[in-house]
């Protein structure tokens, strides 16, 4: 996944290889953790592609749907 797909057309002004490179493990300065920005990154470009493939893309609950043991 590209910081585009998030951060639209966010002209990049340094080398950045993953979202690690600027979101930590916590949120920091108006920049949100990794936590946060992957799960909203991979919802929505699940529901993007399922919505392409005209698939219900609704809210998955409970966290368990994807966190499992």
């Amino acid at each position: 996944m590209e910081c585009k797909e998030c951060h639209g057309s966010w002209e990049m002004t340094r080398d950045i290889k993953e979202c690690g490179d600027c979101h930590e493990d916590n949120d920091k300065g108006g920049v949100p953790s990794i936590v946060r920005v992957t799960h909203r990154a991979l919802c929505k470009y699940c529901h993007r592609e399922m919505g392409k493939e005209s698939k219900p893309t609704g809210p998955i609950t409970p966290c368990t749907a994807c966190h499992r043991e």
